[in-house]
């Protein structure tokens, strides 16, 4: 304290500035009396200080990528930096998954599994466990943090780094439409992942061909047991082309689906004629 005794008036208030600059990652803990004499009577107020030490963010993060629709399983080893002593036997610690971001949160919440295998230290060397799953539905990059906690005060957060690649189509749709002509074709989607009607957004991706459209672009997919929600796919050539591509998404808060259309042209048949000769003058051209 800068000022360890002052005088105050009447109702006067007044900061008690602390300052806490932890060596190891531990709970500390102090008491702040102020003192005063009253009429020949000594008064006190105590206050408890609690100090809880969180650590830096680990420079190296975990990270977890793979394409959405399939899975990555990895072990996670950490080390606790500045760790204070342990308790004679070594001791327990707790984690968490926490995000800064809510959407982040959210993926996490749905994509990310963390099992704990050990979550004991005996010393301060020892490291942490974990059989990390990423199992993500639709593309995603972003960062949640692995926090872990221990009970006798301190936090060591750890970013865990989410990528999830745009995935394998799930099928394939063909087209075959004439120059200035529309051809179409319709299929029913259902959420199998909800019991409840879902907001949905389809469009085809920016490199797809501009002769290739959908619609609805958005509304609610029906979820399984309801009758599934109809999309309708054009293709509308405009000049001739081999064969016209594009990749259809639709992607709802939890997942997404991908298909892979073929636009093509009617196969162009060569008229077949005839050419005929006469290789014979009449005979009023003859002379005798």
């Amino acid at each position: 304290l800068r000022r360890p005794s002052l005088r105050l008036a009447p109702r006067q208030q007044t900061a008690v500035p602390l300052a806490f600059d932890p060596r190891v990652i531990a709970e500390h803990h102090a008491v702040v009396r102020v003192e005063t004499d009253y009429r020949g009577e000594r008064l006190m107020w105590r206050y408890p200080v609690r100090g809880m030490v969180n650590a830096p963010v680990q420079l190296r993060a975990v990270r977890l990528a793979c394409k959405a629709k399939t899975s990555q399983q990895r072990e996670v080893r950490l080390r606790l930096k500045n760790l204070a002593e342990l308790a004679p036997g070594g001791e327990d610690f707790e984690f968490e998954v926490a995000a800064d971001d809510p959407e982040a949160g959210a993926f996490a919440k749905r994509a990310l599994a963390l099992k704990p295998v050990k979550l004991h230290l005996d010393s301060i060397t020892d490291e942490l466990r974990f059989d990390a799953t990423f199992r993500p539905l639709r593309a995603f990059a972003g960062s949640v943090h692995l926090v872990v906690r221990r009970e006798t005060g301190g936090r060591w957060p750890f970013e865990v780094q989410l990528e999830a690649t745009e995935p394998e189509p799930d099928d394939t749709i063909a087209l075959e439409a004439s120059l200035h002509h529309t051809a179409k074709a319709r299929f029913a989607l259902v959420n199998s992942l909800s019991t409840n009607f879902e907001p949905f957004s389809a469009y085809f991706t920016t490199d797809s061909s501009r002769a290739l459209a959908v619609q609805p672009t958005q509304g609610l997919l029906a979820p399984v047991g309801a009758e599934g929600t109809a999309f309708e796919v054009a293709f509308a050539p405009t000049k001739y082309s081999m064969l016209e591509r594009g990749r259809l998404v639709v992607k709802t808060a939890e997942t997404t689906w991908s298909y892979e259309v073929r636009g093509t042209n009617p196969p162009f048949v060569v008229p077949e004629a005839t050419t005929k000769i006469d290789t014979h003058m009449s005979a009023r051209y003859l002379r005798n």
